[in-house]
């Protein structure tokens, strides 16, 4: 199951709040993966994924680990020769590569820009030698900034063969930029001047990879959850309440509650005696 905001909820839960059929768009992935609007597999979707044979969740051909309130993130482990054009995945009509992304690239010619993490740092967290080379085969973009994104142009004009890895930056730790190595964070949004939000959701107009164009996401107000859209599940208000015999619990009464981060949600369980 793909979480909200980097939280697994209960399979049983999920079904009860979110196989809701949006008309036209298909938001399933096998029997227990739904995705939340605008996304979905069908092409009536405004952001289509990929659900393969297994039933996992692909954006171009890169799996899904996660959906937030502005954000997919996806998987892109270290390979000796995935090419570069295979990047292009990460670039849509409705979405974008991050500017917080650090790419590290192999058989560039000339090197590409130099970025706030030296290849040395590659060579000791990751296994080069499998690949044949040393560290210093490996090149490295970044902005170094956070807000905005990528342009799909860097995947012609760092005139490089392979992406090696992606990371992504997760804020600052001591001082210093932390690396999420693996990850790639690509931001999302929504065309169109006017805002297709729910009831109890409010518009949130955000700049989009286009220059000078501008999107806009929904998100749901405090206190209701979903994903704020009129043609996806909505913002509903959710309070679960039921007692469990566990010692875990000392047999107490515990209230399941849903609270919001963004426009998704997180499951935390609330001791009826705290």
């Amino acid at each position: 199951m793909i979480p909200y905001q980097s939280t697994f909820l209960p399979s049983l839960l999920l079904a009860a709040f979110f196989f809701i059929s949006t008309e036209g768009c298909n938001r399933s992935c096998g029997e227990n993966s739904v995705v939340p609007y605008p996304f979905g597999f069908s092409p009536d979707c405004p952001i289509l994924l990929n659900c393969n044979s297994t039933a996992d969740i692909l954006l171009g051909g890169f799996p899904v680990l996660n959906f937030t309130s502005k954000s997919v993130l996806v998987s892109i482990p270290a390979s000796c020769d995935r090419p570069i054009q295979d990047a292009q995945d990460l670039f849509g009509n409705n979405y974008a590569m991050m500017l917080g992304n650090g790419l590290f690239l192999r058989n560039c010619s000339p090197a590409a820009s130099p970025c706030l993490f030296p290849s040395e740092l590659i060579s000791e967290r990751l296994d080069l030698a499998k690949c044949g080379h040393k560290g210093e085969n490996i090149s490295c973009y970044s902005n170094g900034t956070k807000d905005g994104y990528l342009s799909k142009d860097i995947i012609t004009e760092t005139k490089c063969e392979s992406l090696f890895i992606m990371a992504r930056y997760n804020g600052i730790i001591k001082s210093q930029p932390e690396l999420v190595f693996g990850e790639a964070e690509i931001g999302w949004w929504m065309d169109g001047g006017e805002c297709r939000c729910s009831a109890n959701a409010t518009c949130t107009r955000v700049n989009t990879a286009v220059p000078g164009k501008t999107g806009y996401r929904c998100s749901c107000d405090q206190g209701f959850f979903g994903d704020g859209f009129r043609a996806g599940d909505g913002c509903r208000e959710v309070q679960v309440s039921r007692c469990s015999a566990s010692k875990y619990i000392s047999g107490r009464c515990t209230r399941v509650g849903l609270f919001i981060s963004g426009n998704y949600q997180s499951l935390v369980l609330h001791d009826s005696n705290s």
